[in-house]
């Protein structure tokens, strides 16, 4: 859902050469902390939420050695609240098992981030959902795919590809209908010690339900694409990311809502507790434009825990249009949470540890 909620994903992703051994990890991240509003549907709030930076999780990582550089591989993920103890599906995040190996890279099978959530490791790694964009309508926020089988190459000079299908799982609707969507998604990535790196990711959801856009807005198909560039120095960076998304719904006429967005940003690195996050997104979706200033700040208190503070200013560039910062807003409701404004402020304060 957000920069290093992918922690355990990532190891898959970009590290597919890993020492074999067999084993079972207990893993875990808390998040939480306290958030003031400035404006949300006409007053101020402060309020304690959990996740907006890293989702609070605990999972089991399996791998069993089978010689040759072969494993067999597992997650299985539980999410949850922690200001009040709800939690999702028993294992509503990462559930999967598959194959690893050296030469032919990993497939796997089951529930799966799609590629184009891999893209928000380019954009505001502190900022987490908060920097985040309009309805989500690019995936960077996260959204499992159900039913899924993911293959990813082994890196070539750097160079990986991929490809993942959903399988809508629907009998006499294998191309997706409503509530049983298909996916497909692809990503080829440079991923090496050079200071350059980027990722390209694309992927398509056909049949409503198929992402949180298409569940607001009532898209029965959604496509996006984005392209994302880091440049490394020492312990600081500097990224950024461009991204396209089309949803329609070709049963109510053929109607069409487009979105681009575009991050800038950099992590600077100010002693080697001390973080700083800087960045700013442009945002179009359909009419309405809007411009987002982030701030996160990290101080690391080991190398399990840290204490951060974000603060989120977005601007709307179209007259009639409010501001609304993600996740202030609502994915499961179009009109919760913005403001009744043009101006939006947030700021956060918040303890992540993580086992």
């Amino acid at each position: 859902m957000r920069y290093t909620k992918l922690v355990a994903a990532s190891c898959i992703l970009f590290s597919v050469g890993a020492q074999a051994q067999s084993s079972v990890s207990l893993y875990g991240i808390i998040d939480t902390g306290l958030t003031y509003v400035n404006n949300r549907g006409g007053h101020s709030i402060v309020y304690m939420d959990s996740g907006i930076t890293q989702g609070s999780r605990w999972g089991l990582l399996g791998k069993e050695d089978l010689g040759g550089g072969t494993s067999v591989i597992f997650n299985l993920e539980n999410r949850f609240t922690l200001h009040n103890g709800a939690s999702s599906a028993m294992f509503g995040g990462w559930s999967y098992v598959g194959l690893q190996s050296d030469r032919w890279g990993t497939l796997t099978f089951g529930r799966q981030y799609d590629f184009m959530a891999y893209l928000v490791l380019y954009a505001n790694a502190m900022s987490g959902i908060y920097g985040g964009h309009p309805y989500d309508s690019d995936r960077l926020a996260g959204e499992f795919v159900n039913n899924s089988v993911r293959y990813l190459t082994p890196l070539f000079a750097g160079v990986q590809a991929g490809a993942l299908y959903g399988f809508s799982n629907a009998a006499g609707a294998f191309g997706g209908t409503a509530g049983s969507p298909r996916t497909v998604s692809f990503t080829l990535n440079y991923q090496r010690d050079d200071p350059l790196s980027w990722y390209l990711a694309y992927t398509k959801a056909d049949g409503y339900g198929g992402s949180a856009a298409s569940v607001l807005l009532g898209d029965a198909t959604s496509t996006t694409g984005g392209l994302g560039v880091r440049y490394t120095f020492g312990s600081s960076a500097i990224y950024a990311l461009i991204d396209h998304s089309r949803l329609s719904d070709p049963l109510s006429g053929g109607k069409t809502l487009s979105a681009t967005n575009a991050d800038v940003g950099v992590r600077y690195s100010v002693t080697p507790a001390l973080y700083f996050y800087p960045s700013y997104s442009y945002m179009k979706t359909g009419e309405a434009k809007a411009h987002q200033f982030n701030l996160g700040v990290d101080y690391l208190l080991s190398k399990r825990t840290d204490l951060y503070a974000l603060v989120a200013y977005q601007k709307s560039a179209t007259a009639g249009y409010p501001a609304g910062i993600l996740w202030i807003t609502s994915l499961t409701s179009p009109n919760m949470g913005y403001s009744t404004t043009d101006k939006q402020l947030a700021f956060r304060i918040a303890i992540r540890t993580r086992f």
